[in-house]
């Protein structure tokens, strides 16, 4: 997969199987992309996932697993939206490796999103994102105390404590323009 390092929402993030479709796809990631460079990496069948959490630069707290309803036309693949929370087979092992993975970055502070492959037994590390990520928009509806004010306060150092998701929400993109539909 050929991908821009400073992509959101899988723009030009694109399958490549010989030197013609590297050559394309790094053309279109020159199209929207602010950086002289890219990123290049393995394909992986699975399930798309993200971990979304709160971290004050020592500890991290997983918030939520959260689908990322993917598809893929022409070797393009495209983010279509997705289910805040998700239910999966190793959820728990998929919050333990984002947690570590955000906890292995000193000072990393805030909201942090990481995406990740699930598939029957294993789960596999994408990347991570140190901003706010799309779930933001489901979870800031579900969560029983303010995600935006507990956004500032763990950048201060401090973690909200006990947490509940209050319902499940579908995110759909169309466009530039996500929509949310309460599933319960």
């Amino acid at each position: 997969m050929v991908k821009p390092s400073d992509g959101v929402s899988c723009s030009a993030v694109q399958i490549v199987d010989s030197e013609e479709s590297f050559k394309s796809a790094t053309r279109r990631v020159r199209e929207v992309s602010s950086l002289p460079y890219f990123l290049v990496q393995d394909y992986m069948e699975g399930d798309s996932a993200s971990v979304s959490l709160l971290s004050n630069g020592k500890t991290a707290i997983p918030l939520s697993l959260n689908q990322q309803n993917i598809s893929t036309e022409n070797g393009t693949i495209n983010y279509n939206g997705g289910k805040v929370p998700m239910t999966h087979p190793l959820e728990k092992e998929a919050k333990n490796v984002a947690k570590k993975a955000v906890e292995s970055i000193s000072g990393l502070k805030g909201y942090v999103g990481v995406d990740m492959i699930l598939d029957d037994d294993e789960v596999y590390l994408v990347e991570i994102n140190s901003r706010i990520t799309t779930p933001y928009v489901a979870l800031r509806n579900m969560l029983n105390f303010n995600l935006g004010e507990a956004i500032v306060q763990s950048a201060q150092g401090k973690l909200p404590g006990e947490f509940t998701l209050e319902r499940e929400i579908e995110i759909q993109k169309k466009g530039n323009r996500l929509n949310l539909n309460v599933i319960s």
